[in-house]
C-alpha cells in the first residue's frame, strides 16, 4: 500500500492494472477511505462511490480476478478549536465512508471488515487514543493498537478461510 493514497489515486494510476495483473493475486484488501475523509467540505458521497465503484470493477475485470475484501476505516478524530484550545472530535465522514463501502461490499457480494464498527464506532477514536492505542492526533493507531486491529482482522479472516480457499 502507500501511505495517504485514496481510491481515485489508486484509479488514476497508469500501470496499477497492469502491475496488480501480473502479481494474480487471489485476494486483494481494500484497505483506504482514511485520507478521504479528510477532504472536508469537498468530500462527495455519490463521488466517493463511484471511486469505490470504479476501483470494485477493475479487480473483477481481471483475466483473473482476486477475492476482494473491503475495509472500513477506523473512527479518526479531527482537531476543532473550541474557544482558545484545540479538542479532537470524531471526524463525521468516516461514519458515511463506512456506509457507503457497506453498501458497495452488498451490491457487489464482497467481503468486509468493518474496521470503524469493531473498534467502537463513533467517536471510539478518543477511547482507544486513552489506552494508548492511537497517535496523539488519533488519527494513526500505535504499534499496540494497529496489533490489536490486526488481530481482529486475522480472527474475522479465519472465520471465512473455508470460502476464501474455495474460490473459483
Amino acid at each position: 500500500g502507500v501511505n495517504g493514497a485514496t481510491f481515485n489515486q489508486y484509479n488514476q494510476a497508469e500501470d496499477f492494472r497492469k502491475h496488480i495483473e501480473s502479481l494474480s493475486p487471489e485476494i486483494v484488501i481494500l484497505s483506504l477511505g482514511t485520507n478521504e475523509a479528510f477532504q472536508g467540505s469537498s468530500f462527495s458521497d455519490s463521488l466517493f462511490r463511484e471511486e469505490v465503484r470504479g476501483m470494485i470493477q477493475l479487480l473483477a475485470g481481471l483475466e483473473s480476478p482476486p477475492i476482494v475484501v473491503l475495509t472500513t476505516p477506523p473512527g479518526v478524530s479531527i482537531s476543532q478549536k473550541v474557544g482558545k484550545r484545540y479538542s479532537y472530535v470524531p471526524n463525521p465522514l468516516v461514519s458515511r465512508i463506512q456506509r457507503i463501502q457497506l453498501e458497495l461490499a452488498k451490491t457487489y457480494n464482497l467481503y468486509v471488515f468493518d474496521l470503524f464498527s469493531c473498534m467502537g464506532g463513533e467517536g471510539s477514536m478518543k477511547q482507544w487514543a486513552a489506552l494508548g492505542l492511537t497517535d496523539s492526533k488519533q488519527i494513526h493507531l500505535s504499534m499496540k493498537g494497529y496489533t490489536i486491529a490486526g488481530e481482529s482482522m486475522a480472527k474475522a479472516f479465519s472465520h471465512h478461510l473455508k470460502k476464501f480457499q474455495n474460490h473459483d
